[in-house]
């Protein structure tokens, strides 16, 4: 069987073998709760999530962290900011092989990967460059124009900040860099909050990484899962949900606190207008998980495999691209 036939029924059996018969629709009932089945293997990870409420399959490839670290003499103004991050994931091992490679093969793989799947389109949270670097950003806009699908982007920390700036200098640069994202993102998008509908699923994507999010942000969530189309909350860093250590919206001011009887509510190390907004934001989620169609949240910025719950909304975080790693997202009807 050659690698693109070997790929498609993989695909295949993946989305369709592995429903949890415990589901089954055994006649009219109320409105249920999405279905979960996540796995990993070899480094790939394949999340599946069945709602009745999904009309088709949609076939989803998402990366996160990929860490492109390759510059020119562009960057050269800049080194003073960029030098940790330069060296940071230059060589690190494969996720099959455990041989040497680097970002910038892995990513090529990955793409070439979806190129030959089934996929709908491919997704990428963040952090696709270790560091602003105009080089790093032509290579991957290249590698994407030519994959042949259709591909769909929320910044990372990394892909805009210059380490050691102060707050100021670290938002006028993100301004800056969000322009030199451009290729990344869809013609006419807000690359700050923009959504996409996929085969009748609504992809939500809403830029934290600035650690935070803003009340023109919340409102779009808002208004968009109240269209009552299932959905995915699509973002860089994920949400603090009880029991996480570091890396989560708001760290390090912030600590999350959380009980069945009065929700979540955050303890504010400094600003505490800015804890309220990641509190309200945290309510809205949970909100549109109760009232409407949010299926799940879905992020990366942590390396690593993750999933958590919190009154019935799932976060899902993603792995680490860098070396190749990868999650097929399959959403699929909840078969009746």
């Amino acid at each position: 069987m050659d690698r693109r036939n070997f790929l498609k029924n993989a695909a295949a059996l993946s989305a369709a073998a592995t429903f949890p018969s415990f589901l089954s629709c055994t006649g009219k009932s109320a409105r249920r709760s999405p279905a979960f089945n996540y796995t990993s293997a070899y480094g790939v990870q394949t999340l599946r999530i069945w709602s009745e409420d999904i009309r088709e399959p949609v076939h989803l490839f998402a990366m996160a962290d990929t860490h492109l670290f390759e510059a020119d003499e562009r960057n050269a103004p800049y080194h003073t900011y960029s030098a940790r991050m330069e060296g940071a994931y230059n060589v690190v091992p494969h996720y099959k092989t455990h041989q040497p490679t680097t970002p910038a093969l892995a990513f090529r793989e990955s793409l070439q990967i979806a190129s030959e799947s089934d996929a709908d389109a491919i997704i990428h949270l963040g952090d696709l460059v270790s560091y602003p670097s105009e080089y790093s950003i032509e290579y991957a806009a290249g590698l994407i124009q030519n994959c042949g699908k259709p591909f769909y982007y929320v910044s990372g920390n990394h892909d805009w900040n210059y380490e050691g700036l102060d707050d100021e200098d670290k938002m006028k640069a993100r301004q800056q860099w969000i322009h030199r994202l451009k290729p990344f993102y869809r013609e006419g998008v807000d690359p700050l909050m923009y959504s996409v509908d996929i085969k009748g699923v609504k992809l939500i994507f809403i830029d934290d990484s600035a650690d935070d999010v803003t009340p023109q942000q919340i409102e779009f969530f808002r208004q968009e899962v109240a269209k009552d189309l299932p959905s995915l909350l699509l973002m860089h860093i994920g949400q603090a949900f009880p029991g996480h250590d570091t890396f989560y919206l708001g760290y390090p001011r912030y600590e999350p606190v959380y009980s069945p009887e009065s929700g979540l509510s955050m303890c504010s190390k400094a600003d505490g207008h800015h804890a309220t907004q990641i509190e309200r934001f945290f309510h809205e989620v949970l909100q549109a998980g109760r009232e409407h169609q949010l299926l799940a949240t879905v992020v990366g910025h942590e390396h690593d495999v993750r999933t958590e719950e919190v009154e019935n909304h799932r976060q899902f975080v993603l792995p680490f691209n860098g070396n190749g790693s990868y999650t097929d997202i399959y959403l699929l009807p909840l078969p009746c």
